[in-house]
């Protein structure tokens, strides 16, 4: 083999190597673009729940007054169910049970598998301050 074969197999190894990084490379950034479009995706639907759940506990005139905070989470596969937590305190049970069913009644209706959790505290103190 002369020179100028060795060369010309050098150079088609060098460019074949330099394609097919270009091509791995180019699959990389697009598997990653799409990751990070489909989590910012649900980000903007845990924001949205989020926002429905607050919404309708201000909404309600026998919740409205209570320090009550919703916080919903939403992992990147699309088969774990999204968190919900509920958190604040509440007077008596009945408030309690208001609140979580409202919780329960706008997860529902945005998504189809959900999980609760519940950290309300029954508190009846709070009437004696709020009176």
């Amino acid at each position: 083999m002369n020179w100028i074969e060795q060369l010309s197999s050098g150079l088609l190894i060098t460019s074949g190597l330099l394609i097919t990084s270009s091509i791995i490379l180019l699959l990389i950034v697009a598997v990653w673009a799409r990751i990070s479009d489909l989590m910012q995706k649900r980000d903007e639907n845990a924001v949205a729940l989020q926002m429905r759940i607050s919404d309708a506990l201000l909404t309600d005139p026998s919740l409205a007054w209570l320090p009550l905070t919703p916080t919903v989470r939403m992992s990147c596969w699309r088969k774990s169910p999204v968190m919900v937590e509920l958190a604040g305190a509440v007077p008596n049970s009945e408030l309690w049970k208001a609140a979580v069913t409202l919780a329960e009644r706008e997860a529902k209706r945005s998504v189809e598998r959900w999980s609760l959790v519940d950290r309300i505290a029954v508190d009846p103190v709070m009437l004696k301050h709020a009176a």
